[in-house]
């Protein structure tokens, strides 16, 4: 397994999960809003992310580990693991990783739910899995009728703006 090829996978992940690359003190951090990770190779301890809350934290280099995944748990592992991680770690993924934008707020969008269900209606608000603990992260549309539904990401298959 080639650590290098195994980073940049993580990084292009942060980057499909809508962080920028921002340099901060002597690292690299992937950014959105006041999450900021850093993708890393400890020798002898494997891949993980490091977290910080606050640019001031990451500018001090005061970043939290999050799980690590030893080399020989594989690679296919590694990036399951590590995208686990993200979406635990850092607000919205999910909502990201199913195409959404801010495009997508007062429109009409069309949700197609993974047992089948299509939900019309115009996107009201977007929930974190911080802010919505133990439920996890969601979104809600108001529908023609009036009525808000709450869907949660892990039940999306996709989203389609009208």
């Amino acid at each position: 397994m080639n650590i290098d090829d195994v980073l940049n996978k993580i990084k292009n992940m942060l980057l499909s999960f809508g962080l920028i690359e921002k340099q901060l003190g002597l690292y690299t951090n992937y950014v959105r809003g006041h999450s900021h990770c850093i993708p890393r190779y400890i020798d002898g301890l494997g891949f993980l992310i490091k977290y910080a809350k606050s640019e001031e934290d990451a500018i001090k280099y005061f970043h939290e580990d999050g799980d690590h995944f030893p080399i020989k748990l594989g690679e296919d592992a590694i990036l399951a693991g590590i995208r686990t991680d993200i979406m635990n770690n850092v607000p919205y993924c999910g909502i990201v990783e199913l195409g959404f934008n801010d495009d997508y707020y007062s429109n009409a969008i069309t949700i197609f739910c993974k047992d089948g269900q299509k939900l019309i209606g115009k996107l009201d608000t977007c929930t974190s899995h911080f802010d919505n603990e133990p439920d996890g992260e969601s979104i809600i549309i108001e529908t023609a009728a009036g009525t808000l539904i709450e869907i949660y990401t892990d039940e999306i298959e996709s989203i389609e703006l009208l």
